[in-house]
């Protein structure tokens, strides 16, 4: 397994405290405030419940964290909330190097580091990776120490090291892979005519259609069509792509509903903008990001995102070979260092490390293995697996 020493500077965003935790750790670290309990989904698989069920995971978390970890282990600041192999990817803003990041932040917010990482590991340890918990756990601690990684797996530095203008060729060409006569391509991308939406969504779709040119400044819409999505957290939410020419370079956008997020189910969190604007300067070291908005209109808010060819993209249930389950473990093990180095990078983190630094770090992580296995058993409690 061939790796190569890599510049820090190229992924990781300069550290920046959180606002909401620049004084250190969170006082009212274990909120009961909010103690109704979501709807469960039960998957086609395990891990496809796992992962449609990250408001039930901190909806348990918040009643169980505290018993299982104790107090002192729950030091709070700007987590993801839903950390796995899909959420994280490399990232392209205008003006700024690659970075490999939390890409999607649905459930982000304020709250637990542990309980943010102890999600990851679930994520890890319930898919077909063969990485120990102990393998996980020193990686989030490097991360979260703010240790200069050693050497990266090849195949993340390639990404890394690319350029905007390299990246901006690759998505005229992937642009040119997805539409077909002007318009997109809705078998290759699994779209649907807005026709065929409902009254309700077809309105609703209409909305954001007339506010393309007030976001994206320029922006002509050149088609539209809507995204049916079966799986994970989001399921079933309205999604409305366009394809759009601005200043005569075509583009794909997302217009994605927004729920509120799963954190908010282990607390109460910020309204939709005042959080995102929060955690795309924690994650991103941008507060307003050109490319990605909040968008209001009556019903509801969407976030607006770009749709490109991802460099980085791992689905846990296709590593259906060696090769691809090797690549895969070698993300998974990234990932849990760049999950701890968001996290430690955070003013309240420097809590959460002199706590560690006490404590016999394989007893810690005894501690979450335990707090996951509950966890399982209480998800196959609901989902009617019971072992």
């Amino acid at each position: 397994m061939k790796r190569i020493a890599i510049v820090l500077s190229i992924f990781l965003v300069h550290g920046v405290a959180s606002k909401a935790h620049a004084a250190g750790a969170c006082q009212m670290v274990y909120s009961l405030e909010k103690t109704e309990k979501p709807p469960f989904r039960k998957g086609k698989t395990e891990y496809d419940t796992f992962r449609a069920n990250a408001n039930d995971f901190w909806a348990w978390s918040r009643d169980n964290a505290k018993v299982y970890l104790g107090q002192e282990l729950l030091t709070e600041g700007v987590i993801a909330g839903d950390p796995h192999g899909m959420n994280f990817g490399d990232l392209y803003l205008s003006g700024q190097k690659t970075k490999i990041t939390l890409v999607d932040l649905d459930d982000s917010g304020s709250g637990s580091f542990l309980v943010d990482f102890s999600r990851l590991l679930l994520s890890i340890k319930m898919s077909p990776s063969e990485l120990k918990s102990k393998e996980i756990w020193q990686a989030y601690l490097d991360g979260l120490n703010q240790k200069k990684p050693d050497d990266v797996p090849d195949f993340i530095q390639e990404v890394m090291v690319k350029t905007h203008e390299e990246w901006l060729a690759e998505q005229v060409d992937f642009i040119a892979k997805k539409t077909k006569n002007g318009k997109m391509d809705q078998v290759a991308l699994e779209l649907h005519p807005l026709s065929e939406l409902s009254a309700k969504d077809l309105a609703r779709a209409q909305q954001l259609l007339a506010k393309v040119g007030d976001v994206l400044p320029g922006a002509i819409v050149k088609d539209a069509a809507y995204k049916v999505k079966e799986t994970g957290g989001s399921q079933g939410m309205l999604r409305v792509w366009v394809l759009i020419d601005q200043a005569g370079r075509q583009a794909i956008y997302e217009f994605k509903d927004m729920a509120d997020p799963a954190t908010g189910y282990y607390e109460n969190q910020k309204e939709q903008k005042s959080r995102l604007a929060e955690v795309t300067k924690t994650f991103w070291g941008v507060e307003d990001p050109v490319e990605y908005k909040v968008v209001s209109i009556e019903g509801g808010n969407f976030w607006l995102r770009p749709r490109y060819k991802y460099g980085l993209k791992f689905n846990a249930e296709k590593m259906d070979s060696d090769k691809k389950l090797e690549k895969y473990d070698e993300w998974n093990e990234f990932m849990a260092y760049l999950l701890g180095r968001l996290h430690g990078k955070q003013t309240s983190a420097t809590a959460l490390r002199e706590t560690l630094k006490k404590k016999d770090s394989e007893a810690v992580i005894e501690k979450i293995k335990i707090f996951t296995k509950a966890y399982r058993t209480h998800m196959d409690e609901q989902s009617g697996q019971g072992k």
